[in-house]
């Protein structure tokens, strides 16, 4: 007789489904808030993926399309905006992803099974 792992597809899809939006919650929407807005395309490009395959669910800046500054790529400076601490920004911060994934770390596995419980 087979088995029926339907249940553990279920948690699975359940368990995505919270990490994903805890993660647009105490990690995306602040770090977007964070964001240098120059022209406001890389944060508007902030998004939270993904990939059930893999178990994976993470928060991306950046766009390979001509939404930035001068028709360019978002991705072609998202990571020099995030990383740079010498660049200045008139609003908005270096580090605005990890502030805000260093942030949200302490309680985030709690968070996510309290999701799941619902």
């Amino acid at each position: 007789m087979p088995l029926n792992l339907t249940p553990l597809t279920d948690l699975r899809t359940r368990i995505l489904t919270a990490t994903a939006d805890e993660a647009t919650e105490s990690i995306l929407a602040p770090a977007v808030d964070r964001c240098p807005k120059a022209t406001g395309a890389l944060a508007a490009s902030g998004k939270v993926v993904t990939d059930a395959d893999a178990l994976i669910v993470y928060v991306s800046f950046g766009a390979n399309d001509d939404s930035g500054t001068n028709g360019a790529p978002t991705n072609a400076y998202a990571v020099r905006i995030e990383e740079d601490m010498e660049l200045r920004h008139t609003n908005g911060q270096a580090g605005f992803l990890k502030s805000s994934v260093d942030e949200a770390q302490p309680g985030f596995a709690e968070r996510v099974a309290g999701r799941v419980k619902r």
